[in-house]
């Protein structure tokens, strides 16, 4: 008898113990789209909560602003075959910019930038060294990082952590009169060392793109200890002499630590859901969410299910049509088909007398996953579900 209570206890207790994770198959990140989001307002926005079993509401959050980055697909690189994609990135010198773009990869242990490709730039720095010919130059260059700085660690679950460290390698050409220097090649090294922990475990609900509260998202939540950084400059294979470094406020050898953050995950969302920063003392300093993560809830509020909706075939093929049966949904207004990235890339309108709505999916949409939303009239959703086209 006591065996057979134990291995009903046991039934029982099993789904409360299953755990988030998320691995390289569900961490669906596109090569190629915008990664779109609103800053808001940290008033009344407190810090989240540590340990299994949590419930983050951040359902209230007001936006303030918005962002997108856009990466770019990087299919057939020269420079980086085995990168995902790319996003352009201003660099800075001191007081000098310069162009770049930086590659990330994503494989079976985890999500992670490459390296950089650098675009020639010069610099007069005549106020800096008084010569009027002297000049700072950072030539074409492919900047492969030495390490590897997993932004997320397949398989990831709560309490997983790492602690890992790259190193940028920057060349640059420096001229400078008064030094005899001429085009001498210079090299600044920089090393990011960062720790990451899966320090909670649970439900977290954002507004969604409406501002309405979104369902219960499964999620984990991780702290990142700032990010040491270790600056070290280098002028024709020997350490840069200190004048020169005093002339343009550099110290050899420096060492910065920025404050840390929280980054909320979900599983089939292709990059963060909610960012939470801190300053320097702790507190703080912005917050930034993506509603698109909204769509995976499976439920939002109490009163609206978010039901398994029938449609055929799925996968289905660009030009195609997709039969959706909406025989529980007669009050269906229209359907609407959203990228990983929250944007929507097609929509319809649907008669609410139809039980099966025969829609043709147009040739530009392209292959991957996407989110299929049906709303009824007042634009409330009705249904979402998943849809892969190929």
């Amino acid at each position: 008898m006591r065996t057979t209570l134990t291995s009903i206890f046991s039934l029982l207790v099993l789904p409360l113990l299953a755990q988030v994770t998320i691995d390289q198959s569900s961490f669906p990140r596109p090569a190629g789209y915008a990664d779109i989001g609103f800053q808001a307002s940290i008033s009344g926005v407190a810090e989240p909560t540590s340990g299994t079993g949590q419930s983050w509401d951040y359902s209230a959050l007001s936006p303030t602003g918005s962002f997108q980055t856009d990466w770019i697909d990087a299919s057939g690189d020269p420079d980086y075959p085995t990168a995902l994609n790319y996003r352009e990135q201003l660099l800075s010198f001191q007081v000098f910019d310069y162009e770049s773009r930086v590659y990330e990869a994503v494989d079976a242990n985890g999500w992670y930038s490459q390296g950089r490709v650098l675009m020639d730039t010069t610099y007069s720095i005549t106020a800096f060294t008084g010569g009027a010919n002297d000049a700072l130059n950072f030539p074409d260059q492919v900047q492969e990082f030495d390490g590897r700085l997993n932004t997320l660690k397949f398989p990831m679950s709560y309490q997983s952590t790492w602690t890992e460290s790259y190193t940028e390698s920057t060349h640059f050409n420096l001229t400078v009169a008064a030094n005899n220097l001429t085009n001498a090649p210079g090299l600044q090294k920089r090393t990011y060392t960062q720790t990451r922990t899966v320090v909670g475990e649970g439900t977290l609900m954002i507004p969604d793109e409406n501002g309405n509260p979104s369902g219960s998202l499964d999620a984990l939540l991780l702290k990142v200890d700032g990010r040491t950084v270790l600056d070290s400059f280098f002028l024709g294979g020997q350490l840069a002499p200190a004048p020169l470094l005093t002339a343009f406020g550099l110290t050899q050898g420096s060492v910065r630590n920025d404050p840390d953050f929280y980054v909320f995950y979900v599983p089939d969302f292709p990059t963060t859901a909610l960012n939470i920063n801190l300053d320097a003392q702790g507190a703080i300093s912005s917050v930034y969410y993506r509603p698109s993560a909204a769509a995976l809830a499976n439920s939002v509020g109490d009163e609206l299910s978010f039901n398994a909706l029938k449609s055929y075939p799925n996968p289905v093929v660009s030009g195609q049509v997709l039969n959706i049966d909406l025989s529980d949904h007669n009050d269906a207004a229209t359907i609407e088909l959203m990228d990983l990235a929250g944007r929507q890339v097609f929509a319809t309108s649907v008669s609410n007398s139809s039980q099966i709505a025969r829609v043709t999916i147009p040739d530009n949409v392209v292959a991957g996953m996407y989110t299929m939303v049906v709303r009824n009239a007042e634009t409330q959703p009705l249904s979402v579900n998943k849809l892969l086209v190929r």
